[in-house]
C-alpha cells in the first residue's frame, strides 16, 4: 500500500491532496455452485486500486458562507469471491464528487446547507449479457437541503430534505432465478424506497459551558 499525500492550509482555507495504490494478495475465492459446506475455500485471488483524491474547503471568502469541494477517482480489479475472472467490483465508482455549502443568516438565527453528490456508473452482473460484472448502473446523483435555526445558544431545531429533485437513483438488479419465453433472465431495479426523504429535529447540547452548541458540526460530511 503505497500513499502520496499533502495538505496546505492558510487563512481558514484547506487544500488536500492524496494518490495511492493498493495492491491484494491471497483473497478467498470459493465456487458458489456448490452448497455453503461442500464449498472449497481457497486464498488464490488478487486484485488492485490506485486513485487520487482531492479536497478544497474555503471558510473566508464568502461572508458568513463556508463551502468545501471533493473528488475521488478510482481504478481497481479483482479475482476473488466467486468472480470466474478478474473484474471492477460492484462497489467501484470512478469518479465521485461532492459540493457542500452552507449559509449563516445572523438576522433570523438560521443557517441554510445545501449538498450535491454525484457518483459515476457503478457495475453489475447481467445475466443477460456476455461477460461478468459489464452491466452498468445510472450515475447517483442527489441534490439535499437543511435549515438550522438557533433558537436558544444551545439549541437548534433542524430540517432537512434528501434527494429534492427526485433523481431516479438505483442500486443494483435483481434476477429471476430462470430464463422467461424469450430466453432472458426477467431483472427489477433495486432502488430506495422513496424517492426523497425528510427529517425534522432537535440538538440540544448539555455542557457546563452554556455557549456551546452543534451547528457548526451540522452538514459536515
Amino acid at each position: 500500500h503505497y500513499i502520496l499525500s499533502g495538505q496546505f492550509t492558510k487563512k481558514s482555507r484547506t487544500f488536500r491532496a492524496e494518490a495511492y495504490y493498493k495492491n491484494y494478495a491471497s483473497l478467498v475465492k470459493y465456487d458458489p455452485s456448490l452448497p455453503n459446506y461442500l464449498t472449497t475455500y481457497e486464498n488464490s485471488g488478487t486484485g488492485f486500486a490506485y486513485g487520487v483524491d482531492v479536497f478544497w474547503r474555503d471558510k473566508t471568502s464568502i461572508k458568513n458562507g463556508d463551502y468545501w469541494i471533493s473528488y475521488s477517482y478510482l481504478e481497481s480489479e479483482r479475482d476473488y469471491r466467486h468472480y470466474p475472472t478478474s473484474a471492477v467490483p460492484t462497489f467501484v465508482s470512478k469518479h465521485n464528487f461532492s459540493l457542500v455549502y452552507k449559509h449563516w443568516f445572523s438576522a433570523i438565527r438560521s443557517q441554510v446547507g445545501l449538498t450535491y453528490m454525484y457518483g459515476s456508473p457503478r457495475r453489475y452482473n447481467d445475466l443477460n449479457e456476455s461477460g461478468f460484472n459489464e452491466g452498468r448502473l445510472r450515475a447517483y446523483n442527489s441534490l439535499n437541503m437543511n435549515v438550522s435555526f438557533l433558537f436558544r445558544q444551545n439549541i437548534i431545531f433542524f430540517a432537512s430534505a434528501t434527494n429534492v429533485l427526485g433523481y431516479n437513483n438505483e442500486f443494483g438488479y435483481t434476477f429471476s432465478s430462470e430464463k422467461n419465453s424469450q430466453g432472458n433472465y426477467n431483472k427489477e431495479a433495486v432502488v430506495p424506497g422513496a424517492d426523497r426523504f425528510f427529517f425534522i429535529g432537535c440538538f440540544i447540547t448539555l455542557s457546563k459551558n452554556s455557549q456551546l452548541n452543534q451547528l457548526d458540526k451540522i452538514n459536515d460530511q
